[in-house]
Parts: structure tokens; sequence; C-alpha cells
């Protein structure tokens, strides 16, 4: 008989689960709105996925997750800047990895600021933050294209490049809107 018991629980538990386990959170309509108002909402998305914080995050949590991410991609650009400079024998090839780490290092200052700029609800200078950390990656990405350095530049490193603009539009559109 016992078992019999346990075989109706666990069937409705499994009945159910997934009632359970889809159903959205307050919040969630937030998240889908601000990433489907900025110009990569599967990036944005994919962001706010990584942070078990954003199903209860407000607006202004939202953007700084979003800068949190752009901050682990900056992190991981510096470093992989490091090995191509240490890595190539060629002096130009090797001054432009070095001047992208030097870019990457002034960035993570940037979104450092932009984050502190929206603790203290300063949302124009977390624009402009923002928008300086993308432009201090965007001349190391014009340096590595206009030297033709791309066939150099491992794939992984061009793509956390193209996510990071991405990342960093997204978190621009949603600050602008705070």
């Amino acid at each position: 008989m016992a078992s019999i018991e346990i075989f109706m629980a666990i069937t409705l538990f499994l009945t159910l689960s997934p009632t359970f386990s889809h159903q959205k959170t307050p919040h969630h309509g937030i998240i889908q709105t601000e990433c489907h108002n900025s110009e990569t909402p599967a990036v944005c998305l994919e962001c706010l996925k990584s942070d078990p914080h954003a199903a209860k995050a407000s607006r202004v949590g939202i953007a700084t997750i979003i800068v949190h991410c752009l901050t682990n991609h900056s992190n991981t650009l510096f470093k992989n800047m490091s090995k191509l400079a240490s890595k190539t024998h060629v002096n130009a090839s090797k001054r432009i990895f070095e001047d992208c780490k030097k870019s990457f290092v002034s960035s993570r200052k940037e979104l450092d600021g932009a984050r502190s700029a929206l603790k203290k609800r300063d949302f124009d200078s977390a624009v402009k933050s923002v928008d300086t950390a993308l432009k201090y990656e965007l001349t190391c990405s014009y340096e590595i294209t206009g030297a033709k350095l791309d066939s150099h530049v491992p794939i992984d490193v061009i793509f956390t490049m193209r996510i990071f603009q991405e990342l960093s539009e997204a978190a621009l559109r949603i600050i602008e809107r705070l």
C-alpha cells in the first residue's frame, strides 16, 4: 500500500513540476522588456541568465548585472591580449597587443565607475563610463583589424570582443532609459 502512495506522490509531483518550474518571476517581464529594447536582446538575456540575482533585479539592478558581465569580458580580453603579446615575436604586433592590454585596464576602470554611478543613480555618468569603456575596446579592435592581425587572433578572442561590443550597446540602451 505504501508503494502505491509513493508512486502516486511521484506521479503527481512529475505532472505538476513543469507547471511550477516554468512559472515566471514578477521581474521576468522587466528582464524581457529591457533586453528586447536593446539592439542585442540575445546577448543581454544570456548575460542576465548567468546571474542568480537577475530574477529579482530592478531596472538599475539589470543594468548593473550587464556592466558586471562587461567587466568579466574586459578581464578575459586583458588576459587574452597578454597571452598574444607574449607569444608574438613581431614588434609591431606586440605593441598593438600591449596597447590593447592597456585599453582593457582602462576599460575595467571605466566599468567600475559605471557600477559606482549606477549605485548613486547618476545615470549620465554611468552612460559616459560605459561609452568610454566601449571606445577603448573599439580602438583595440580597429588597431588589430588595421594591422591585419585578425588572422593571428584566435576566433574565441574575436568573439569575446564582439560580445563586449554587443553587451556595451545593451548596457547603454538600458541605462539611457533609466
